[in-house]
């Protein structure tokens, strides 16, 4: 998915991105509250991306994680709150590097 989003169009971004979005909802749909908190922390830990990867690919896994946190608020509400509480500090750091540049 990441590399279809790197290589499309602004429209298919959005496009890809809902879909994506759409298939986690389902299958956060299905999970226990301590299932979905770590499951999220695995994708907050991807969004950060690893050794080799390249900023380009983790401005693209941020931006999807951050789309998908946003679409879960939205959707499971209080189930999804304690998960949001491990983000928290991330989302003050990028806005903080945000304010900065």
């Amino acid at each position: 998915l990441i590399i279809a989003y790197e290589s499309t169009a602004d429209e298919m971004r959005s496009i890809l991105v809902n879909a994506a979005n759409d298939a986690l909802l389902q299958t956060v749909l299905k999970l226990s509250e301590p299932q979905l908190g770590q499951v999220y922390k695995k994708l907050q830990d991807w969004s950060k991306g690893s050794e080799g990867v390249s900023d380009d690919i983790v401005r693209l896994r941020c931006h999807s994680f951050w789309s998908l946190s946003a679409r879960l608020s939205k959707d499971t509400k209080s189930i999804f709150l304690s998960s949001l509480t491990l983000a928290l500090p991330d989302a003050v750091e990028l806005l903080n590097t945000a304010v900065s540049i």
